[in-house]
C-alpha cells in the first residue's frame, strides 16, 4: 500500500475539478464542479492500487478506462470519493486544493 496516511481533505466536502472538464459517467452523471465527500485514497480502502484491483471492480476498470481517454497520470494518486451516497474514483489532482 502505498499511502500509509489517510487523505489529507478525507471526510470533507471538496470541489470536483475534472479534467478537461470532463463528467463523471455512471447511472448518474457528475459534472465538473460538483461536490464530493472525499473518503480516503483508494488503496487505503482496496488495500491495492488502481492498476492491481481485481477485473471484478468495476469503479478501478472505470477510471482505468476514464485516466486513459482523458489522459490522467498513470500513478497511484488515485481518491475514492461519494457524489449523492455512489463511490467514484478521481485523479487527486482532480480535486479543488484546500486554501
Amino acid at each position: 500500500m502505498k499511502h500509509p496516511d489517510p487523505h489529507p481533505q478525507a471526510g470533507k466536502d471538496v470541489k470536483l475539478r475534472l479534467t478537461a472538464g470532463k463528467a463523471l459517467r455512471g447511472p448518474d452523471e457528475v459534472p465538473d464542479g460538483t461536490t464530493c465527500q472525499v473518503e480516503d485514497w483508494f488503496d487505503r480502502i482496496a488495500r491495492s492500487s488502481p492498476g492491481r484491483a481485481s477485473l471484478g471492480n468495476v469503479l478501478a476498470v472505470g477510471y482505468a478506462m476514464r485516466s486513459t481517454v482523458v489522459g490522467l497520470p498513470a500513478d497511484d494518486e488515485v481518491v475514492y470519493v461519494t457524489v449523492r451516497n455512489r463511490a467514484h474514483l478521481v485523479h487527486a489532482t482532480e480535486l479543488e486544493p484546500e486554501p
